[in-house]
Parts: C-alpha cells; sequence; structure tokens
C-alpha cells in the first residue's frame, strides 16, 4: 500500500506498508477461536483414553502463534521516501526508522529491473554512485510499477526546474 503527501515546500513523502488483512486485536480473537476447538478436541480425545493428543494440541498452538505473531511484526514493516530539493531519504523500519539511506536528488536514479523468473516479482531500486536500496518487496507488481513511474516523474519535474540541469 502506497500514500503519498506533498507539502507546501515541495517536499515529497511516499509511505510503503505491506497490505494487514487483520489488526492485532483481530488475530487475538481468531487465535482464541482456534485454540479453543483444538483444546476442546483434544480433551474429548484425552477423556476417551487417546492422552498424546493433549501434548501435539499445545504444540500445534504454539507453532500456530508463532507464525501469526512472525506475520504481524513482519506486516509493521514501513519504508518513507522523502524527497525535497537537494535529497532523497529512504527509512526502513519497523514502527520507527531502523535504516536510512540518503542520495543526491540530481544523481538519484529509478530503475525497475524485471523479474529473473517467470513467477517472481520485480526489483524496484533506487540508487546513485554504485549504491542502491531495494524498496516496496512487499508491494503487488501493479503497484510497485507505479511507483517507479510516480518516483521517477517526481525527480524529473524536479531536474526540469532546476536551473543548473536546464539545457540552454
Amino acid at each position: 500500500m502506497v500514500s503519498t503527501v506533498v507539502d507546501s515546500a515541495g517536499h515529497w513523502r511516499y509511505v510503503l506498508r505491506p497490505n494487514r488483512s487483520a489488526s492485532w486485536s483481530q488475530i487475538k480473537i481468531f487465535f482464541a477461536l482456534i485454540a479453543s476447538v483444538s483444546v476442546a478436541i483434544a480433551l474429548v480425545f484425552t477423556a476417551l483414553g487417546f492422552w498424546p493428543v493433549l501434548p501435539f494440541a499445545g504444540a500445534e498452538l504454539i507453532v500456530l502463534w508463532c507464525c501469526l505473531c512472525q506475520n504481524t511484526s513482519a506486516a509493521d514493516t514501513t519504508e518513507v521516501i522523502d524527497i525535497d530539493a537537494h535529497t532523497v531519504a529512504v527509512a526502513r523500519g519497523r514502527r520507527m526508522p531502523q535504516r536510512r539511506w540518503c542520495f543526491e536528488r540530481c544523481w538519484a536514479r529509478i530503475r525497475l529491473e524485471p523479474a529473473p523468473a517467470r513467477l517472481h516479482p520485480s526489483r524496484l531500486l533506487i540508487g546513485s554512485h554504485g549504491r542502491s536500496v531495494h524498496l516496496g518487496s512487499f508491494l503487488t507488481e501493479a503497484e510497485r510499477r507505479a511507483l517507479a513511474r510516480d518516483l521517477r516523474s517526481t525527480l524529473t519535474s524536479a531536474r526540469a526546474g532546476d536551473p543548473f540541469t536546464r539545457i540552454q
């Protein structure tokens, strides 16, 4: 999911987030429902004498909880691209920026590399001077292409207005 904000000074901000299908409270409700059904079935089998079912049901619930927590944590990933008159800054992290890259705006280039194999996604890269950052790995192909188009137009519109890059 991509959201764009432009302020009055001409600074652009693109915020990239994965699409979340459920909130944390909905995930906890889902887990509680699955756990209650699983424990009820395990207790019935335990009462019938099949006691090994109970530890396996517990292990199954622990694995499910770990997977749900990992998925929710990955869904908190956010990438922010700030473009101002002189720099392009990319920040990535969960809940707060953990890594940051800066590029000079006049040298920054957007590349959309085609997929290496048939069912693989393309790669959106921003970079300059041999350094690049992979953006939007969690975006759909259409979102990635639209973002590449928007970023290119944002960067080239600034270059067209810059008197040092205008052809005389």
